[in-house]
């Protein structure tokens, strides 16, 4: 006899989206979405700029209010108190990440660790350097005003960020768009390559794509 343990299945389903859309001017921008995302599972979500990708991980993140449908983060749905414990346990990388030009990239890097909920996670100086080596990037780059380095030492600088905060779950707007391909191959290893990390993305690249275990098309 099978034998269904229903608990353990609420456990393992991180996200679990019921018909979900994010609503403006009284119409939905997307068509409703029903999916759910698994413990270890990397999904990336696909469609045309201007679709609203963006929205609905504002939306998941409890940051868009605008939404129809049902959201839930391990089996309970999206309330003040469960909002707060998911952005203990979720990692967010915007797709722009042009805001506080003038911090320095160590500075950058440093900030979401002030915070208290995170300040037990301030990585060290090594730790940092370690990432630093992993993406090809230089020391001297921390050194650096954010507005000055490139495109794509942003973006790595981006995702070293969102590792240092070791948060199970990762919530990726375009993470490899501004990557070559040696450093885009670098971070799909890091990221798809890890059993333990759950991913949700969105991305247009079609070698992330193919990488992830599921693929949603608003």
């Amino acid at each position: 006899m099978l034998i269904i343990n229903y608990s353990l299945l609420i456990f393992q389903m991180v996200f679990s989206l019921r018909d979900v859309s994010v609503v403006f001017n009284n119409k939905p921008i997307f068509a409703p979405l029903s999916f759910d995302l698994s413990k270890g599972e990397k999904v990336v979500i696909s469609g045309a700029s201007g679709k609203g990708k963006s929205s609905l991980f504002y939306a998941l993140l409890g940051f868009e209010q605008r939404t129809q449908g049902e959201i839930l983060f391990e089996g309970k749905p999206l309330t003040p108190s469960t909002t707060q414990y998911l952005r203990t346990q979720v990692g967010w990388l915007p797709q722009e990440l042009n805001f506080l030009p003038t911090l320095t990239v160590h500075e950058f890097i440093d900030a979401p660790f002030n915070y208290q909920v995170n300040k037990s996670k301030r990585p060290t100086s090594g730790e940092v350097e370690q990432w630093f080596d992993a993406l090809n990037l230089k020391p001297e780059v921390l050194n650096q005003t954010f507005s000055s380095i490139s495109g794509g030492e942003k973006q790595r600088v981006g995702l070293i960020t969102v590792l240092l905060l070791k948060r199970p779950v990762l919530l990726l707007d375009e993470p490899v768009a501004a990557l070559d391909a040696d450093a885009k191959q670098k971070v799909i290893d890091l990221f798809l390559g890890d059993k333990q990390l759950t991913i949700l993305s969105s991305s247009h690249d079609p070698i992330w794509n193919e990488q992830c275990d599921k693929m949603i098309v608003l």
